[in-house]
């Protein structure tokens, strides 16, 4: 069993304005897994127009572009926080 782990930040820093950081841990059978393939169908990395089930899991700055970037970082987070 291995552990796949990752960090990121969201924000402009701490000396300019709000900042957020998150991390994630899974848990795999082995290193040579891949991630992307186990949550294909629940996640993208860049979602097609037509696509509104799965979750967009990229840079902030990506999914938080757009009219609709706000409330696509919130379903995210919301999904995740389920799992913990």
């Amino acid at each position: 069993m291995v552990f796949l782990a990752g960090i990121d930040e969201a924000g402009y820093g701490p000396f300019v304005g709000p900042l957020t950081l998150g991390y994630s841990l899974f848990r795999v059978r082995d290193a040579e897994q891949d991630l992307w393939t186990v949550l294909e169908p629940v996640a993208v990395k860049k979602p097609l127009r037509t696509d509104k089930q799965r979750l967009w899991l990229n840079d902030s700055k990506l999914v938080h572009s757009g009219p609709h970037g706000r409330a696509r970082l919130e379903r995210t987070v919301a999904a995740f926080r389920q799992l913990t």
